[in-house]
């Protein structure tokens, strides 16, 4: 898992393991904030999984 945006763009994340979490992909979350992008532009994002790659609904 890696960070997709921001300054700290690149950088590899440790997650844990489990059969019950597993981390949205990221070519999926960057395909949503690319559809997001124009609709949130200058928002401020809160990541309220920690960087466990989870995106919830």
């Amino acid at each position: 898992m890696r960070v997709i945006s921001g300054v700290a763009r690149g950088t590899k994340l440790n997650s844990i393991e489990s059969i019950s979490t597993r981390p949205t992909l990221d070519r999926v979350k960057e395909s949503l904030f690319n559809i997001l992008q124009p609709k949130i532009e200058d928002a401020i994002v809160l990541d309220l999984f920690s960087g466990s790659g989870a995106i919830r609904n």
